[in-house]
Parts: structure tokens; sequence; C-alpha cells
């Protein structure tokens, strides 16, 4: 019964990221993560890396995408 709870508030929480993620486009690079963990394994009081937002290109990518949709194109579709 823990492990199924503790699994779906692990899946809540990825669900609260992901919105919020969609929502502000705020996301830190993998290499900005590891040097940041890098600090803190070596005993640095390191401040974490600020996000950045993409919302911008995002947002110019989703327009593109809308105004050009991909064709719906599948297995058995012709």
């Amino acid at each position: 019964m823990i492990c199924e709870e503790k699994r779906e508030a692990f899946k809540q929480d990825a669900l609260r990221a992901w919105k919020e993620y969609q929502a502000n486009g705020l996301h830190v690079t993998l290499e900005e993560a590891d040097a940041w963990l890098a600090k803190l394994e070596a005993g640095e009081n390191a401040e974490p890396p600020t996000g950045k937002s993409n919302r911008s290109a995002h947002l110019s990518s989703h327009c593109a995408a809308a105004a050009h949709p991909p064709t719906a194109r599948g297995p058995g579709r012709r």
C-alpha cells in the first residue's frame, strides 16, 4: 500500500511539474543541473541554477506547426 501511495504522489508531482513547464517554459539544461550537483557533491554551498524560459521559441514553433500541420499518415493509412 505504501509503495502505491508513493507511486501516486510521484505521478502527481510529475504531472504538476509538466503543467507548470507547459505554462511558463522554465527549465535548466542537463549541463547546468550536472554542474550544480557536482558542486554540491564537492561540498560547496552552491545556489541552484536559475531557470530559463523557452516560451517565445515554444510559441513560435507551436504557431508554425499550427499553420502547417503534419499529414495524418500512419500504418494502414494512404
